[in-house]
């Protein structure tokens, strides 16, 4: 299945995917950029574990329900933001 849907996203990234097809997976909830669906995925997961929790300062090695690493996006987050020191 994971083969069938990069296909889908290459054949759509060179143009060669109809509108129908387009529209189709859409609603079906297709994530087209994989790096943005994976930011939104630790998105909600840290909006949910602030709601529980308080506080979005879970341990390096999180892993919220459902299976998503928190703990370990968020620690990329924080590498990722960082600027760089001169």
């Amino acid at each position: 299945m994971r083969a069938w849907i990069n296909t889908q996203r290459v054949t759509c990234a060179k143009d060669r995917l109809s509108r129908h097809r387009v529209a189709a997976l859409d609603e079906l909830g297709m994530v087209w950029d994989v790096r943005e669906g994976l930011w939104a995925a630790g998105y909600v997961a840290a909006a949910q574990h602030t709601s529980e929790h308080g506080h979005l300062h879970p341990k390096d090695d999180y892993v919220a329900p459902g299976g998503f690493r928190l703990g370990s996006w968020l620690v990329l987050q924080r590498q990722l933001w960082m600027p760089c020191s001169a």
